[in-house]
């Protein structure tokens, strides 16, 4: 999806979820507030929270939940930042189209992606399939730091034991200009601790100018 058709208005997110899985070839057809995907199965919709302003920069957040069958929801948050909470709603809806989109496109639709990896992990002894989104970074972070941090973060992962069917995870790592850092976790929408803690140890670089680092992830555990 081009960025002319990022959505400038709360009212717009509906829509501009329509058009991107129609658009990978998901069919979807609006519904009230919301949108159903692939032939009704799933139900998509968005909700919002303006966070504090200043005069120089908007922010949002922006709630994408998905409704599984099973009656499971997916919530994926995004902050949004810009001049404005129209181009601040643009920059959610973005980071949510170059990440999380496309890893529940390939899990639950099998669209294949350039932005979402196919990967199979010997997890607990049994052979699981992963589905790996892009690294959507914010700010500058050294190019050749990434491989060593998803391999170690993914080895991570194989040393756990995940629930018998869908899992997802997220991953969010923010750095600060002063070297202090954020780390969330989360693991079918709730807080994982301990992983927080691995996470805080792996070789992030230091640099002179914050950035953050976003993934996420599903994992069938059969």
């Amino acid at each position: 999806m081009h960025h002319s058709n990022l959505p400038q208005s709360v009212q717009q997110l509906p829509r501009f979820l329509h058009e991107a899985f129609n658009a990978h070839g998901v069919q979807a057809q609006l519904d009230g507030n919301g949108v159903n995907v692939g032939g009704d199965c799933i139900r998509c919709t968005v909700q919002t929270a303006e966070g504090a302003a200043s005069p120089h920069l908007a922010t949002v957040q922006v709630d994408f939940v998905f409704e599984l069958p099973s009656g499971r929801r997916i919530v994926e948050s995004f902050a949004g930042l810009g001049n404005s909470t129209n181009q601040a709603i643009a920059d959610a809806a973005n980071r949510f189209l170059m990440g999380t989109f496309h890893v529940i496109c390939r899990s639950l639709f099998g669209i294949e992606s350039d932005h979402a990896e196919a990967e199979t992990w010997c997890i607990d002894g049994a052979a699981m399939q992963v589905i790996v989104g892009l690294f959507c970074i914010r700010g500058v972070m050294p190019d050749e730091s990434t491989p060593l941090i998803y391999q170690e973060w993914s080895q991570l992962l194989r040393q756990q034991r995940f629930a018998c069917g869908l899992n997802w995870l997220r991953l969010f790592y923010q750095r600060n200009h002063d070297q202090s850092s954020v780390v969330e976790v989360l693991l079918n929408n709730e807080l994982w601790l301990g992983m927080e803690n691995q996470v805080r140890t792996l070789p992030w670089p230091a640099t002179s100018t914050s950035y953050s680092l976003r993934q996420f992830l599903m994992v069938n555990a059969g």
